[in-house]
């Protein structure tokens, strides 16, 4: 009699067993398929920002020649300045010369007379 009550129980066991084995193999299916889901949509967002960057790397590119470019037209505009500096000291102002035409035509009054 206790053998065919350890076989109940035994049975009773592995039914349960089945039971729990079947609601965990449920649950892993069920969390596989949030985690299939989940990884998709992160690898979507990582294809979006991963192209962005690429964007973003080429803007940076051409921004950089830009601004060497720029660079290089500012010394040229820094020389061209020293150079006009340097003409223009060697130049007489407006006032200076008006006053000279007045002292050239003054000689030449005096000359004349």
């Amino acid at each position: 009699m206790i053998s065919k009550e350890v076989k109940e129980i035994k049975n009773h066991i592995n039914s349960i067993k089945k039971h729990f084995d079947n609601k965990v193999l449920g649950l892993t299916q069920y969390f596989d398929g949030k985690v299939s889901v989940l990884t998709e949509d992160s690898d979507g967002k990582i294809s979006v920002i991963a192209e962005q960057y690429s964007d973003i790397k080429s803007d940076i590119k051409g921004l950089k020649s830009n601004v060497n470019k720029l660079q290089d037209d500012m010394d040229i505009v820094k020389s061209g300045i020293e150079i006009i500096k340097a003409e223009l000291k060697k130049k007489v102002d407006y006032d200076e010369f008006s006053l000279l035409e007045k002292r050239v035509a003054r000689v030449e009054a005096k000359l004349k007379a």
